[in-house]
């Protein structure tokens, strides 16, 4: 954080705010829900970007999207996005027929993941994202679904780089993570064939359990 927090004060678009949201270091970890949080309790904005902390931007436009946009094409570091992402198998999953379908289990849930940018209108059209997935794996893939079927087709720009840094999980609790990872298969499965995305930015439980301020930016903790 303490790399990343300089560069984004420099390279994003005035005017801004920065809410950093941290899940208190207890249970199983909720992305989808965390984003959630995190919405709700920063000012209104035209739009908004979600950041992981460990994208440090080299060349990235962070421009008000004109739909959900992931506005990278390299990533430079422990791990690569762009080569573990299939651009074939989430054509498939996203196309119109998809309802109903075979899901192709082996996708990965963060392709549309790692930084992405989404006006506030969109971002409440589809109601944010589920809840439902704890640990890691298929929220993003379940966003950007959302995102398909509202009409907002997900954008992938073929410029913007980002290295990615060292990061350290807050998170303690070693789960099973072979059967978190099959459940959240099971729910996105199950939801993406019905077209169940009612679940999302209004039904988040959670509580600000700390507020604080750090290098200008708004830092909240908090627990599910």
């Amino acid at each position: 954080m303490d790399t990343l927090l300089p560069r984004l004060h420099e390279v994003l678009p005035s005017p801004y705010q920065i809410t950093i949201v941290e899940q208190k270091e207890a249970g199983l970890f909720n992305k989808g829900k965390l984003l959630n949080a995190g919405v709700l309790e920063s000012l209104p904005a035209d739009y908004y970007c979600f950041h992981d902390v460990d994208f440090y931007p080299l060349d990235v436009c962070y421009d008000i999207p004109a739909v959900p946009t992931r506005p990278f094409a390299t990533t430079i570091g422990h791990k690569d996005y762009t080569e573990k992402f299939n651009r074939q198998k989430l054509e498939r999953l996203l196309r119109e027929d998809f309802i109903g379908s075979e899901v192709q289990a082996d996708v990965y849930s963060d392709c549309f993941g790692g930084v992405i940018l989404v006006r506030r209108d969109h971002f409440f059209a589809v109601k944010g994202y589920s809840n439902r997935f704890e640990f890691w794996g298929y929220e993003d893939l379940d966003f950007a679904l959302r995102c398909q079927q509202a009409g907002f087709s997900p954008h992938y720009s073929q410029k913007g780089v980002f290295r990615l840094l060292p990061h350290r999980h807050a998170v303690q609790q070693e789960p099973d993570k072979k059967a978190l990872i099959l459940k959240n298969q099971h729910i996105f499965e199950t939801q993406s064939k019905v077209g169940d995305f009612d679940n999302g930015l209004l039904e988040a439980k959670y509580q600000v359990v700390e507020s604080r301020l750090y290098q200008g930016c708004r830092w909240l903790s908090i627990a599910f």
